[in-house]
């Protein structure tokens, strides 16, 4: 017999006879494979060497790709996305150190969020707080998954604390969690260290990760070993977040799936701790520091003995004392009134004014009198003419109904003396006596020097 010239592909015996049909059908998929040239290959196989490693870290890919699409509306890439013709038959785009992104979407009741899963993706180096990026050196996680609110571009997300990035990386020599977190045995790490076979490296990599790269939330590792998962949060939610999965064939990925439908969830919630946190970064650095504050001023609060806010976040209510004996009587009624009315020199109750933590009290001739009054009550409340003068006010309301705040001397900021004059938002002529409110941190800017 001799060797076929020619492959009748179009013959109905090949199409329609069994047993041939099957060897038609695997010599399809031989002829295929031998088309196909993966340049990522090069640094996998080489003089009849595989790199099991690589070869592990292109699979958990694969893995990976299926479990995100099964969570979010995210379309995996289609055939002609990851397949090219070349000239030499086929290339395959998968390869190591080159960037691959699959974007989708995620709707709950609460929020819908974009989400972007990339393979080798390069955060730069970048000084620029609003951009993505490391601040110190290029960073390439194996595998980020990125997530943001739908209403936002993503340079915008970036810019206001809005991204959540979570990355992977694949650790196929890994076989133990001692490996990455060590044991409760000091000694025993240090000799692991010392024959270098600790693999303790990997995890702080991951906290390179969660510490270098702009909005990170969570950083772990994937290995096929046989441990449950390990999570540490860095406080008491899901994110931010550290720790390991065990990801292999044949083996389950429920503990994966969940953890990652736990984290959208997360992101969904508005109420979580972590947005509040993100707020409150994005809006302290949005601008820069107005003012330097390096006098003494309490650490804590005297009552409470609770850390002192900040003093660019702790506002003062400027009020006006008329006489010796409006003094007296704030400082025996622990009270002080405001004027209730649309006329000019009426109280306006603006966050810094209700919100206030102390009292600053000044008269005529530009004077501030000398320390600061504590408001004890949780902001002002109204009350009448009639029942001011009940009160022991020495002198005749002018007005129907007057606010009111209880207030005390503060012991922290006793013998602290200013100079009024000199401060930046202090309100001149007809104004002077209108109340209005000013930061702490610059009122201690024109704290007299003893």
């Amino acid at each position: 017999m001799s060797d076929p010239e020619m492959l009748p592909l179009g013959s109905p015996v090949l199409q329609r006879k069994e047993g041939y049909r099957e060897i038609l059908q695997a010599w399809l998929k031989f002829d295929m494979a031998a088309r196909l040239v993966w340049h990522g290959g090069d640094d996998v196989y080489g003089a009849g060497q595989r790199d099991i490693a690589a070869l592990y870290e292109y699979w958990v890919f694969f893995r990976l790709l299926d479990i995100v699409a099964g969570i979010f509306e995210l379309q995996k890439p289609a055939v002609e996305e990851l397949i090219e013709k070349t000239g030499d038959g086929f290339g395959l785009k998968l390869k190591s150190g080159r960037h691959l992104a699959v974007k989708g979407s995620f709707e709950s009741g609460g929020r819908k969020l974009l989400v972007e899963f990339g393979y080798n993706r390069t955060f730069s180096a970048d000084k620029r707080r609003t951009k993505e990026g490391s601040w110190t050196k290029n960073m390439r996680p194996d595998y980020t998954l990125s997530l943001w609110p739908a209403e936002f571009e993503p340079e915008a997300a970036e810019a206001q604390e809005l991204m959540v990035h979570v990355h992977f990386d694949a650790k196929y020599r890994v076989d133990r969690l001692t490996e990455l977190f060590g044991s409760d045995d000091a000694d025993a790490e240090e000799r692991q260290e010392q024959r270098g076979t600790w693999k303790r490296a990997d995890m702080l990599k991951m906290h390179a990760y969660r510490d270098a790269i702009r909005r990170t939330h969570g950083a772990y590792i994937l290995y096929p070993g046989n441990d449950a998962p390990a999570k540490f949060a860095g406080f008491r939610e899901i994110l931010p977040g550290l720790g390991a999965f065990v990801m292999k064939p044949g083996n389950g990925d429920a503990d994966l799936c969940k953890f990652l439908t736990d984290v959208v969830e997360h992101v969904c919630d508005r109420a979580t701790s972590r947005e509040r946190e993100t707020y409150h970064v994005y809006r302290v650095h949005e601008e820069p520091a107005e003012y330097q504050v390096s006098q003494l001023i309490p650490e804590y609060e005297t009552k409470s003995k609770r850390r002192h806010a900040p003093p660019v976040e702790t506002s003062v209510l400027v009020g006006w004392c008329k006489d010796e004996k409006h003094l007296k009587w704030i400082r025996q009624s622990k009270l002080y009134n405001f004027r209730m009315d649309t006329a000019p020199g009426s109280l306006r109750l603006k966050p810094e004014i209700a919100g206030a933590k102390y009292l600053l009290l000044h008269g005529a001739g530009s004077n501030a009198l000398p320390g600061l009054y504590r408001i004890t009550s949780e902001g002002p409340r109204v009350i009448s003419k009639d029942a001011l003068v009940k009160k022991g006010y020495p002198h005749e309301p002018n007005h129907d109904h007057y606010l009111i705040s209880d207030v005390e001397l503060a012991a922290e900021f006793e013998g602290f003396e200013w100079d009024f004059t000199k401060l930046a938002s202090r309100q001149k002529g007809r104004e002077s006596a209108w109340p209005y409110h000013v930061s702490l941190a610059e009122l201690m800017t024109v704290k007299r020097k003893l």
